[in-house]
């Protein structure tokens, strides 16, 4: 029996929220020279071949023990929650801007074979404003808001 999409999304959610109790709090990326509590990444875990398998900033993602952090911090069940939350909030108003450039664009005309550039008001912010444009070529639009509120590019 095929699983309903309400399931899949729940399972999914479960999965981001165990997936962010195994990444520390300081974290904020191997592309990053230190993490937000200061501990210098490649200083403190090595930096040779394979460093990354020594950071305990993320438990379970590999097989590998880390090596330890005082300062290493994971977010109990009810902050991961909430930050899960936060992100699917996020994403609903993001994906809502993009609903409604796509509509205002299509309503003007613009999309494939007929590129162009507009503005409405964004409906995410109260005094911003949402200024997109659409490429003629295949019909793909970048967009963003004058507050930096939402911004994305196809």
């Amino acid at each position: 029996m095929k699983e309903s999409i309400e399931v899949r999304r729940e399972k999914q959610k479960e999965r981001s929220i165990l997936r962010i109790m195994q990444t520390c709090k300081h974290f904020t990326g191997i592309q990053h020279t230190q993490c937000k509590a200061g501990i210098v990444l490649r200083d403190q875990f090595g930096d040779g071949m394979g460093w990354t398998a020594n950071i305990p900033c993320t438990i379970g993602w590999n097989d590998l023990e880390p090596k330890k952090c005082l300062k290493v911090t994971y977010p109990t069940r009810e902050e991961a929650e909430a930050e899960e939350a936060e992100r699917e909030s996020r994403s609903k108003k993001s994906m809502q801007a993009i609903r409604d450039a796509h509509a205002d664009a299509k309503a003007k005309g613009y999309g494939k074979g007929n590129g162009g550039s507009d503005s409405l008001k964004c409906p995410l912010c109260p005094d911003g404003t949402l200024r997109y444009s659409v490429a003629s070529v295949n019909g793909h639009m970048h967009a963003g808001c004058t507050n930096g509120c939402v911004s994305w590019m196809e």
